[in-house]
């Protein structure tokens, strides 16, 4: 679970996906067409994290990117 949003399937990308080439890439399938995508940055000590969600309208899809961003931030600094 992350920012609410069941997780319904991740994708380890290591060894690559379909058409996409290996990589260092967590790809998490969340419940209601919401996505998060976890890479290490190329250059800096860092992660990237990258949030994809769909909503009925803008104001809903805002809302659910801040439950998901929110949701993300607590995950990364429980694990700190």
């Amino acid at each position: 679970e992350v920012g609410g949003f069941a997780v319904e399937r991740v994708d380890d990308l290591a060894t690559g996906h379909g058409d996409l080439p290996p990589g260092d890439v967590l790809r998490y399938w969340l419940e209601g067409e919401t996505r998060l995508i976890v890479r290490p940055s190329g250059t800096e000590p860092k992660l990237k994290l990258y949030l994809d969600v769909r909503g009925d309208s803008a104001s809903d899809a805002d809302a659910r990117l801040e439950r998901l961003r929110d949701g993300a931030r607590r995950l990364l600094s429980d694990r700190s």
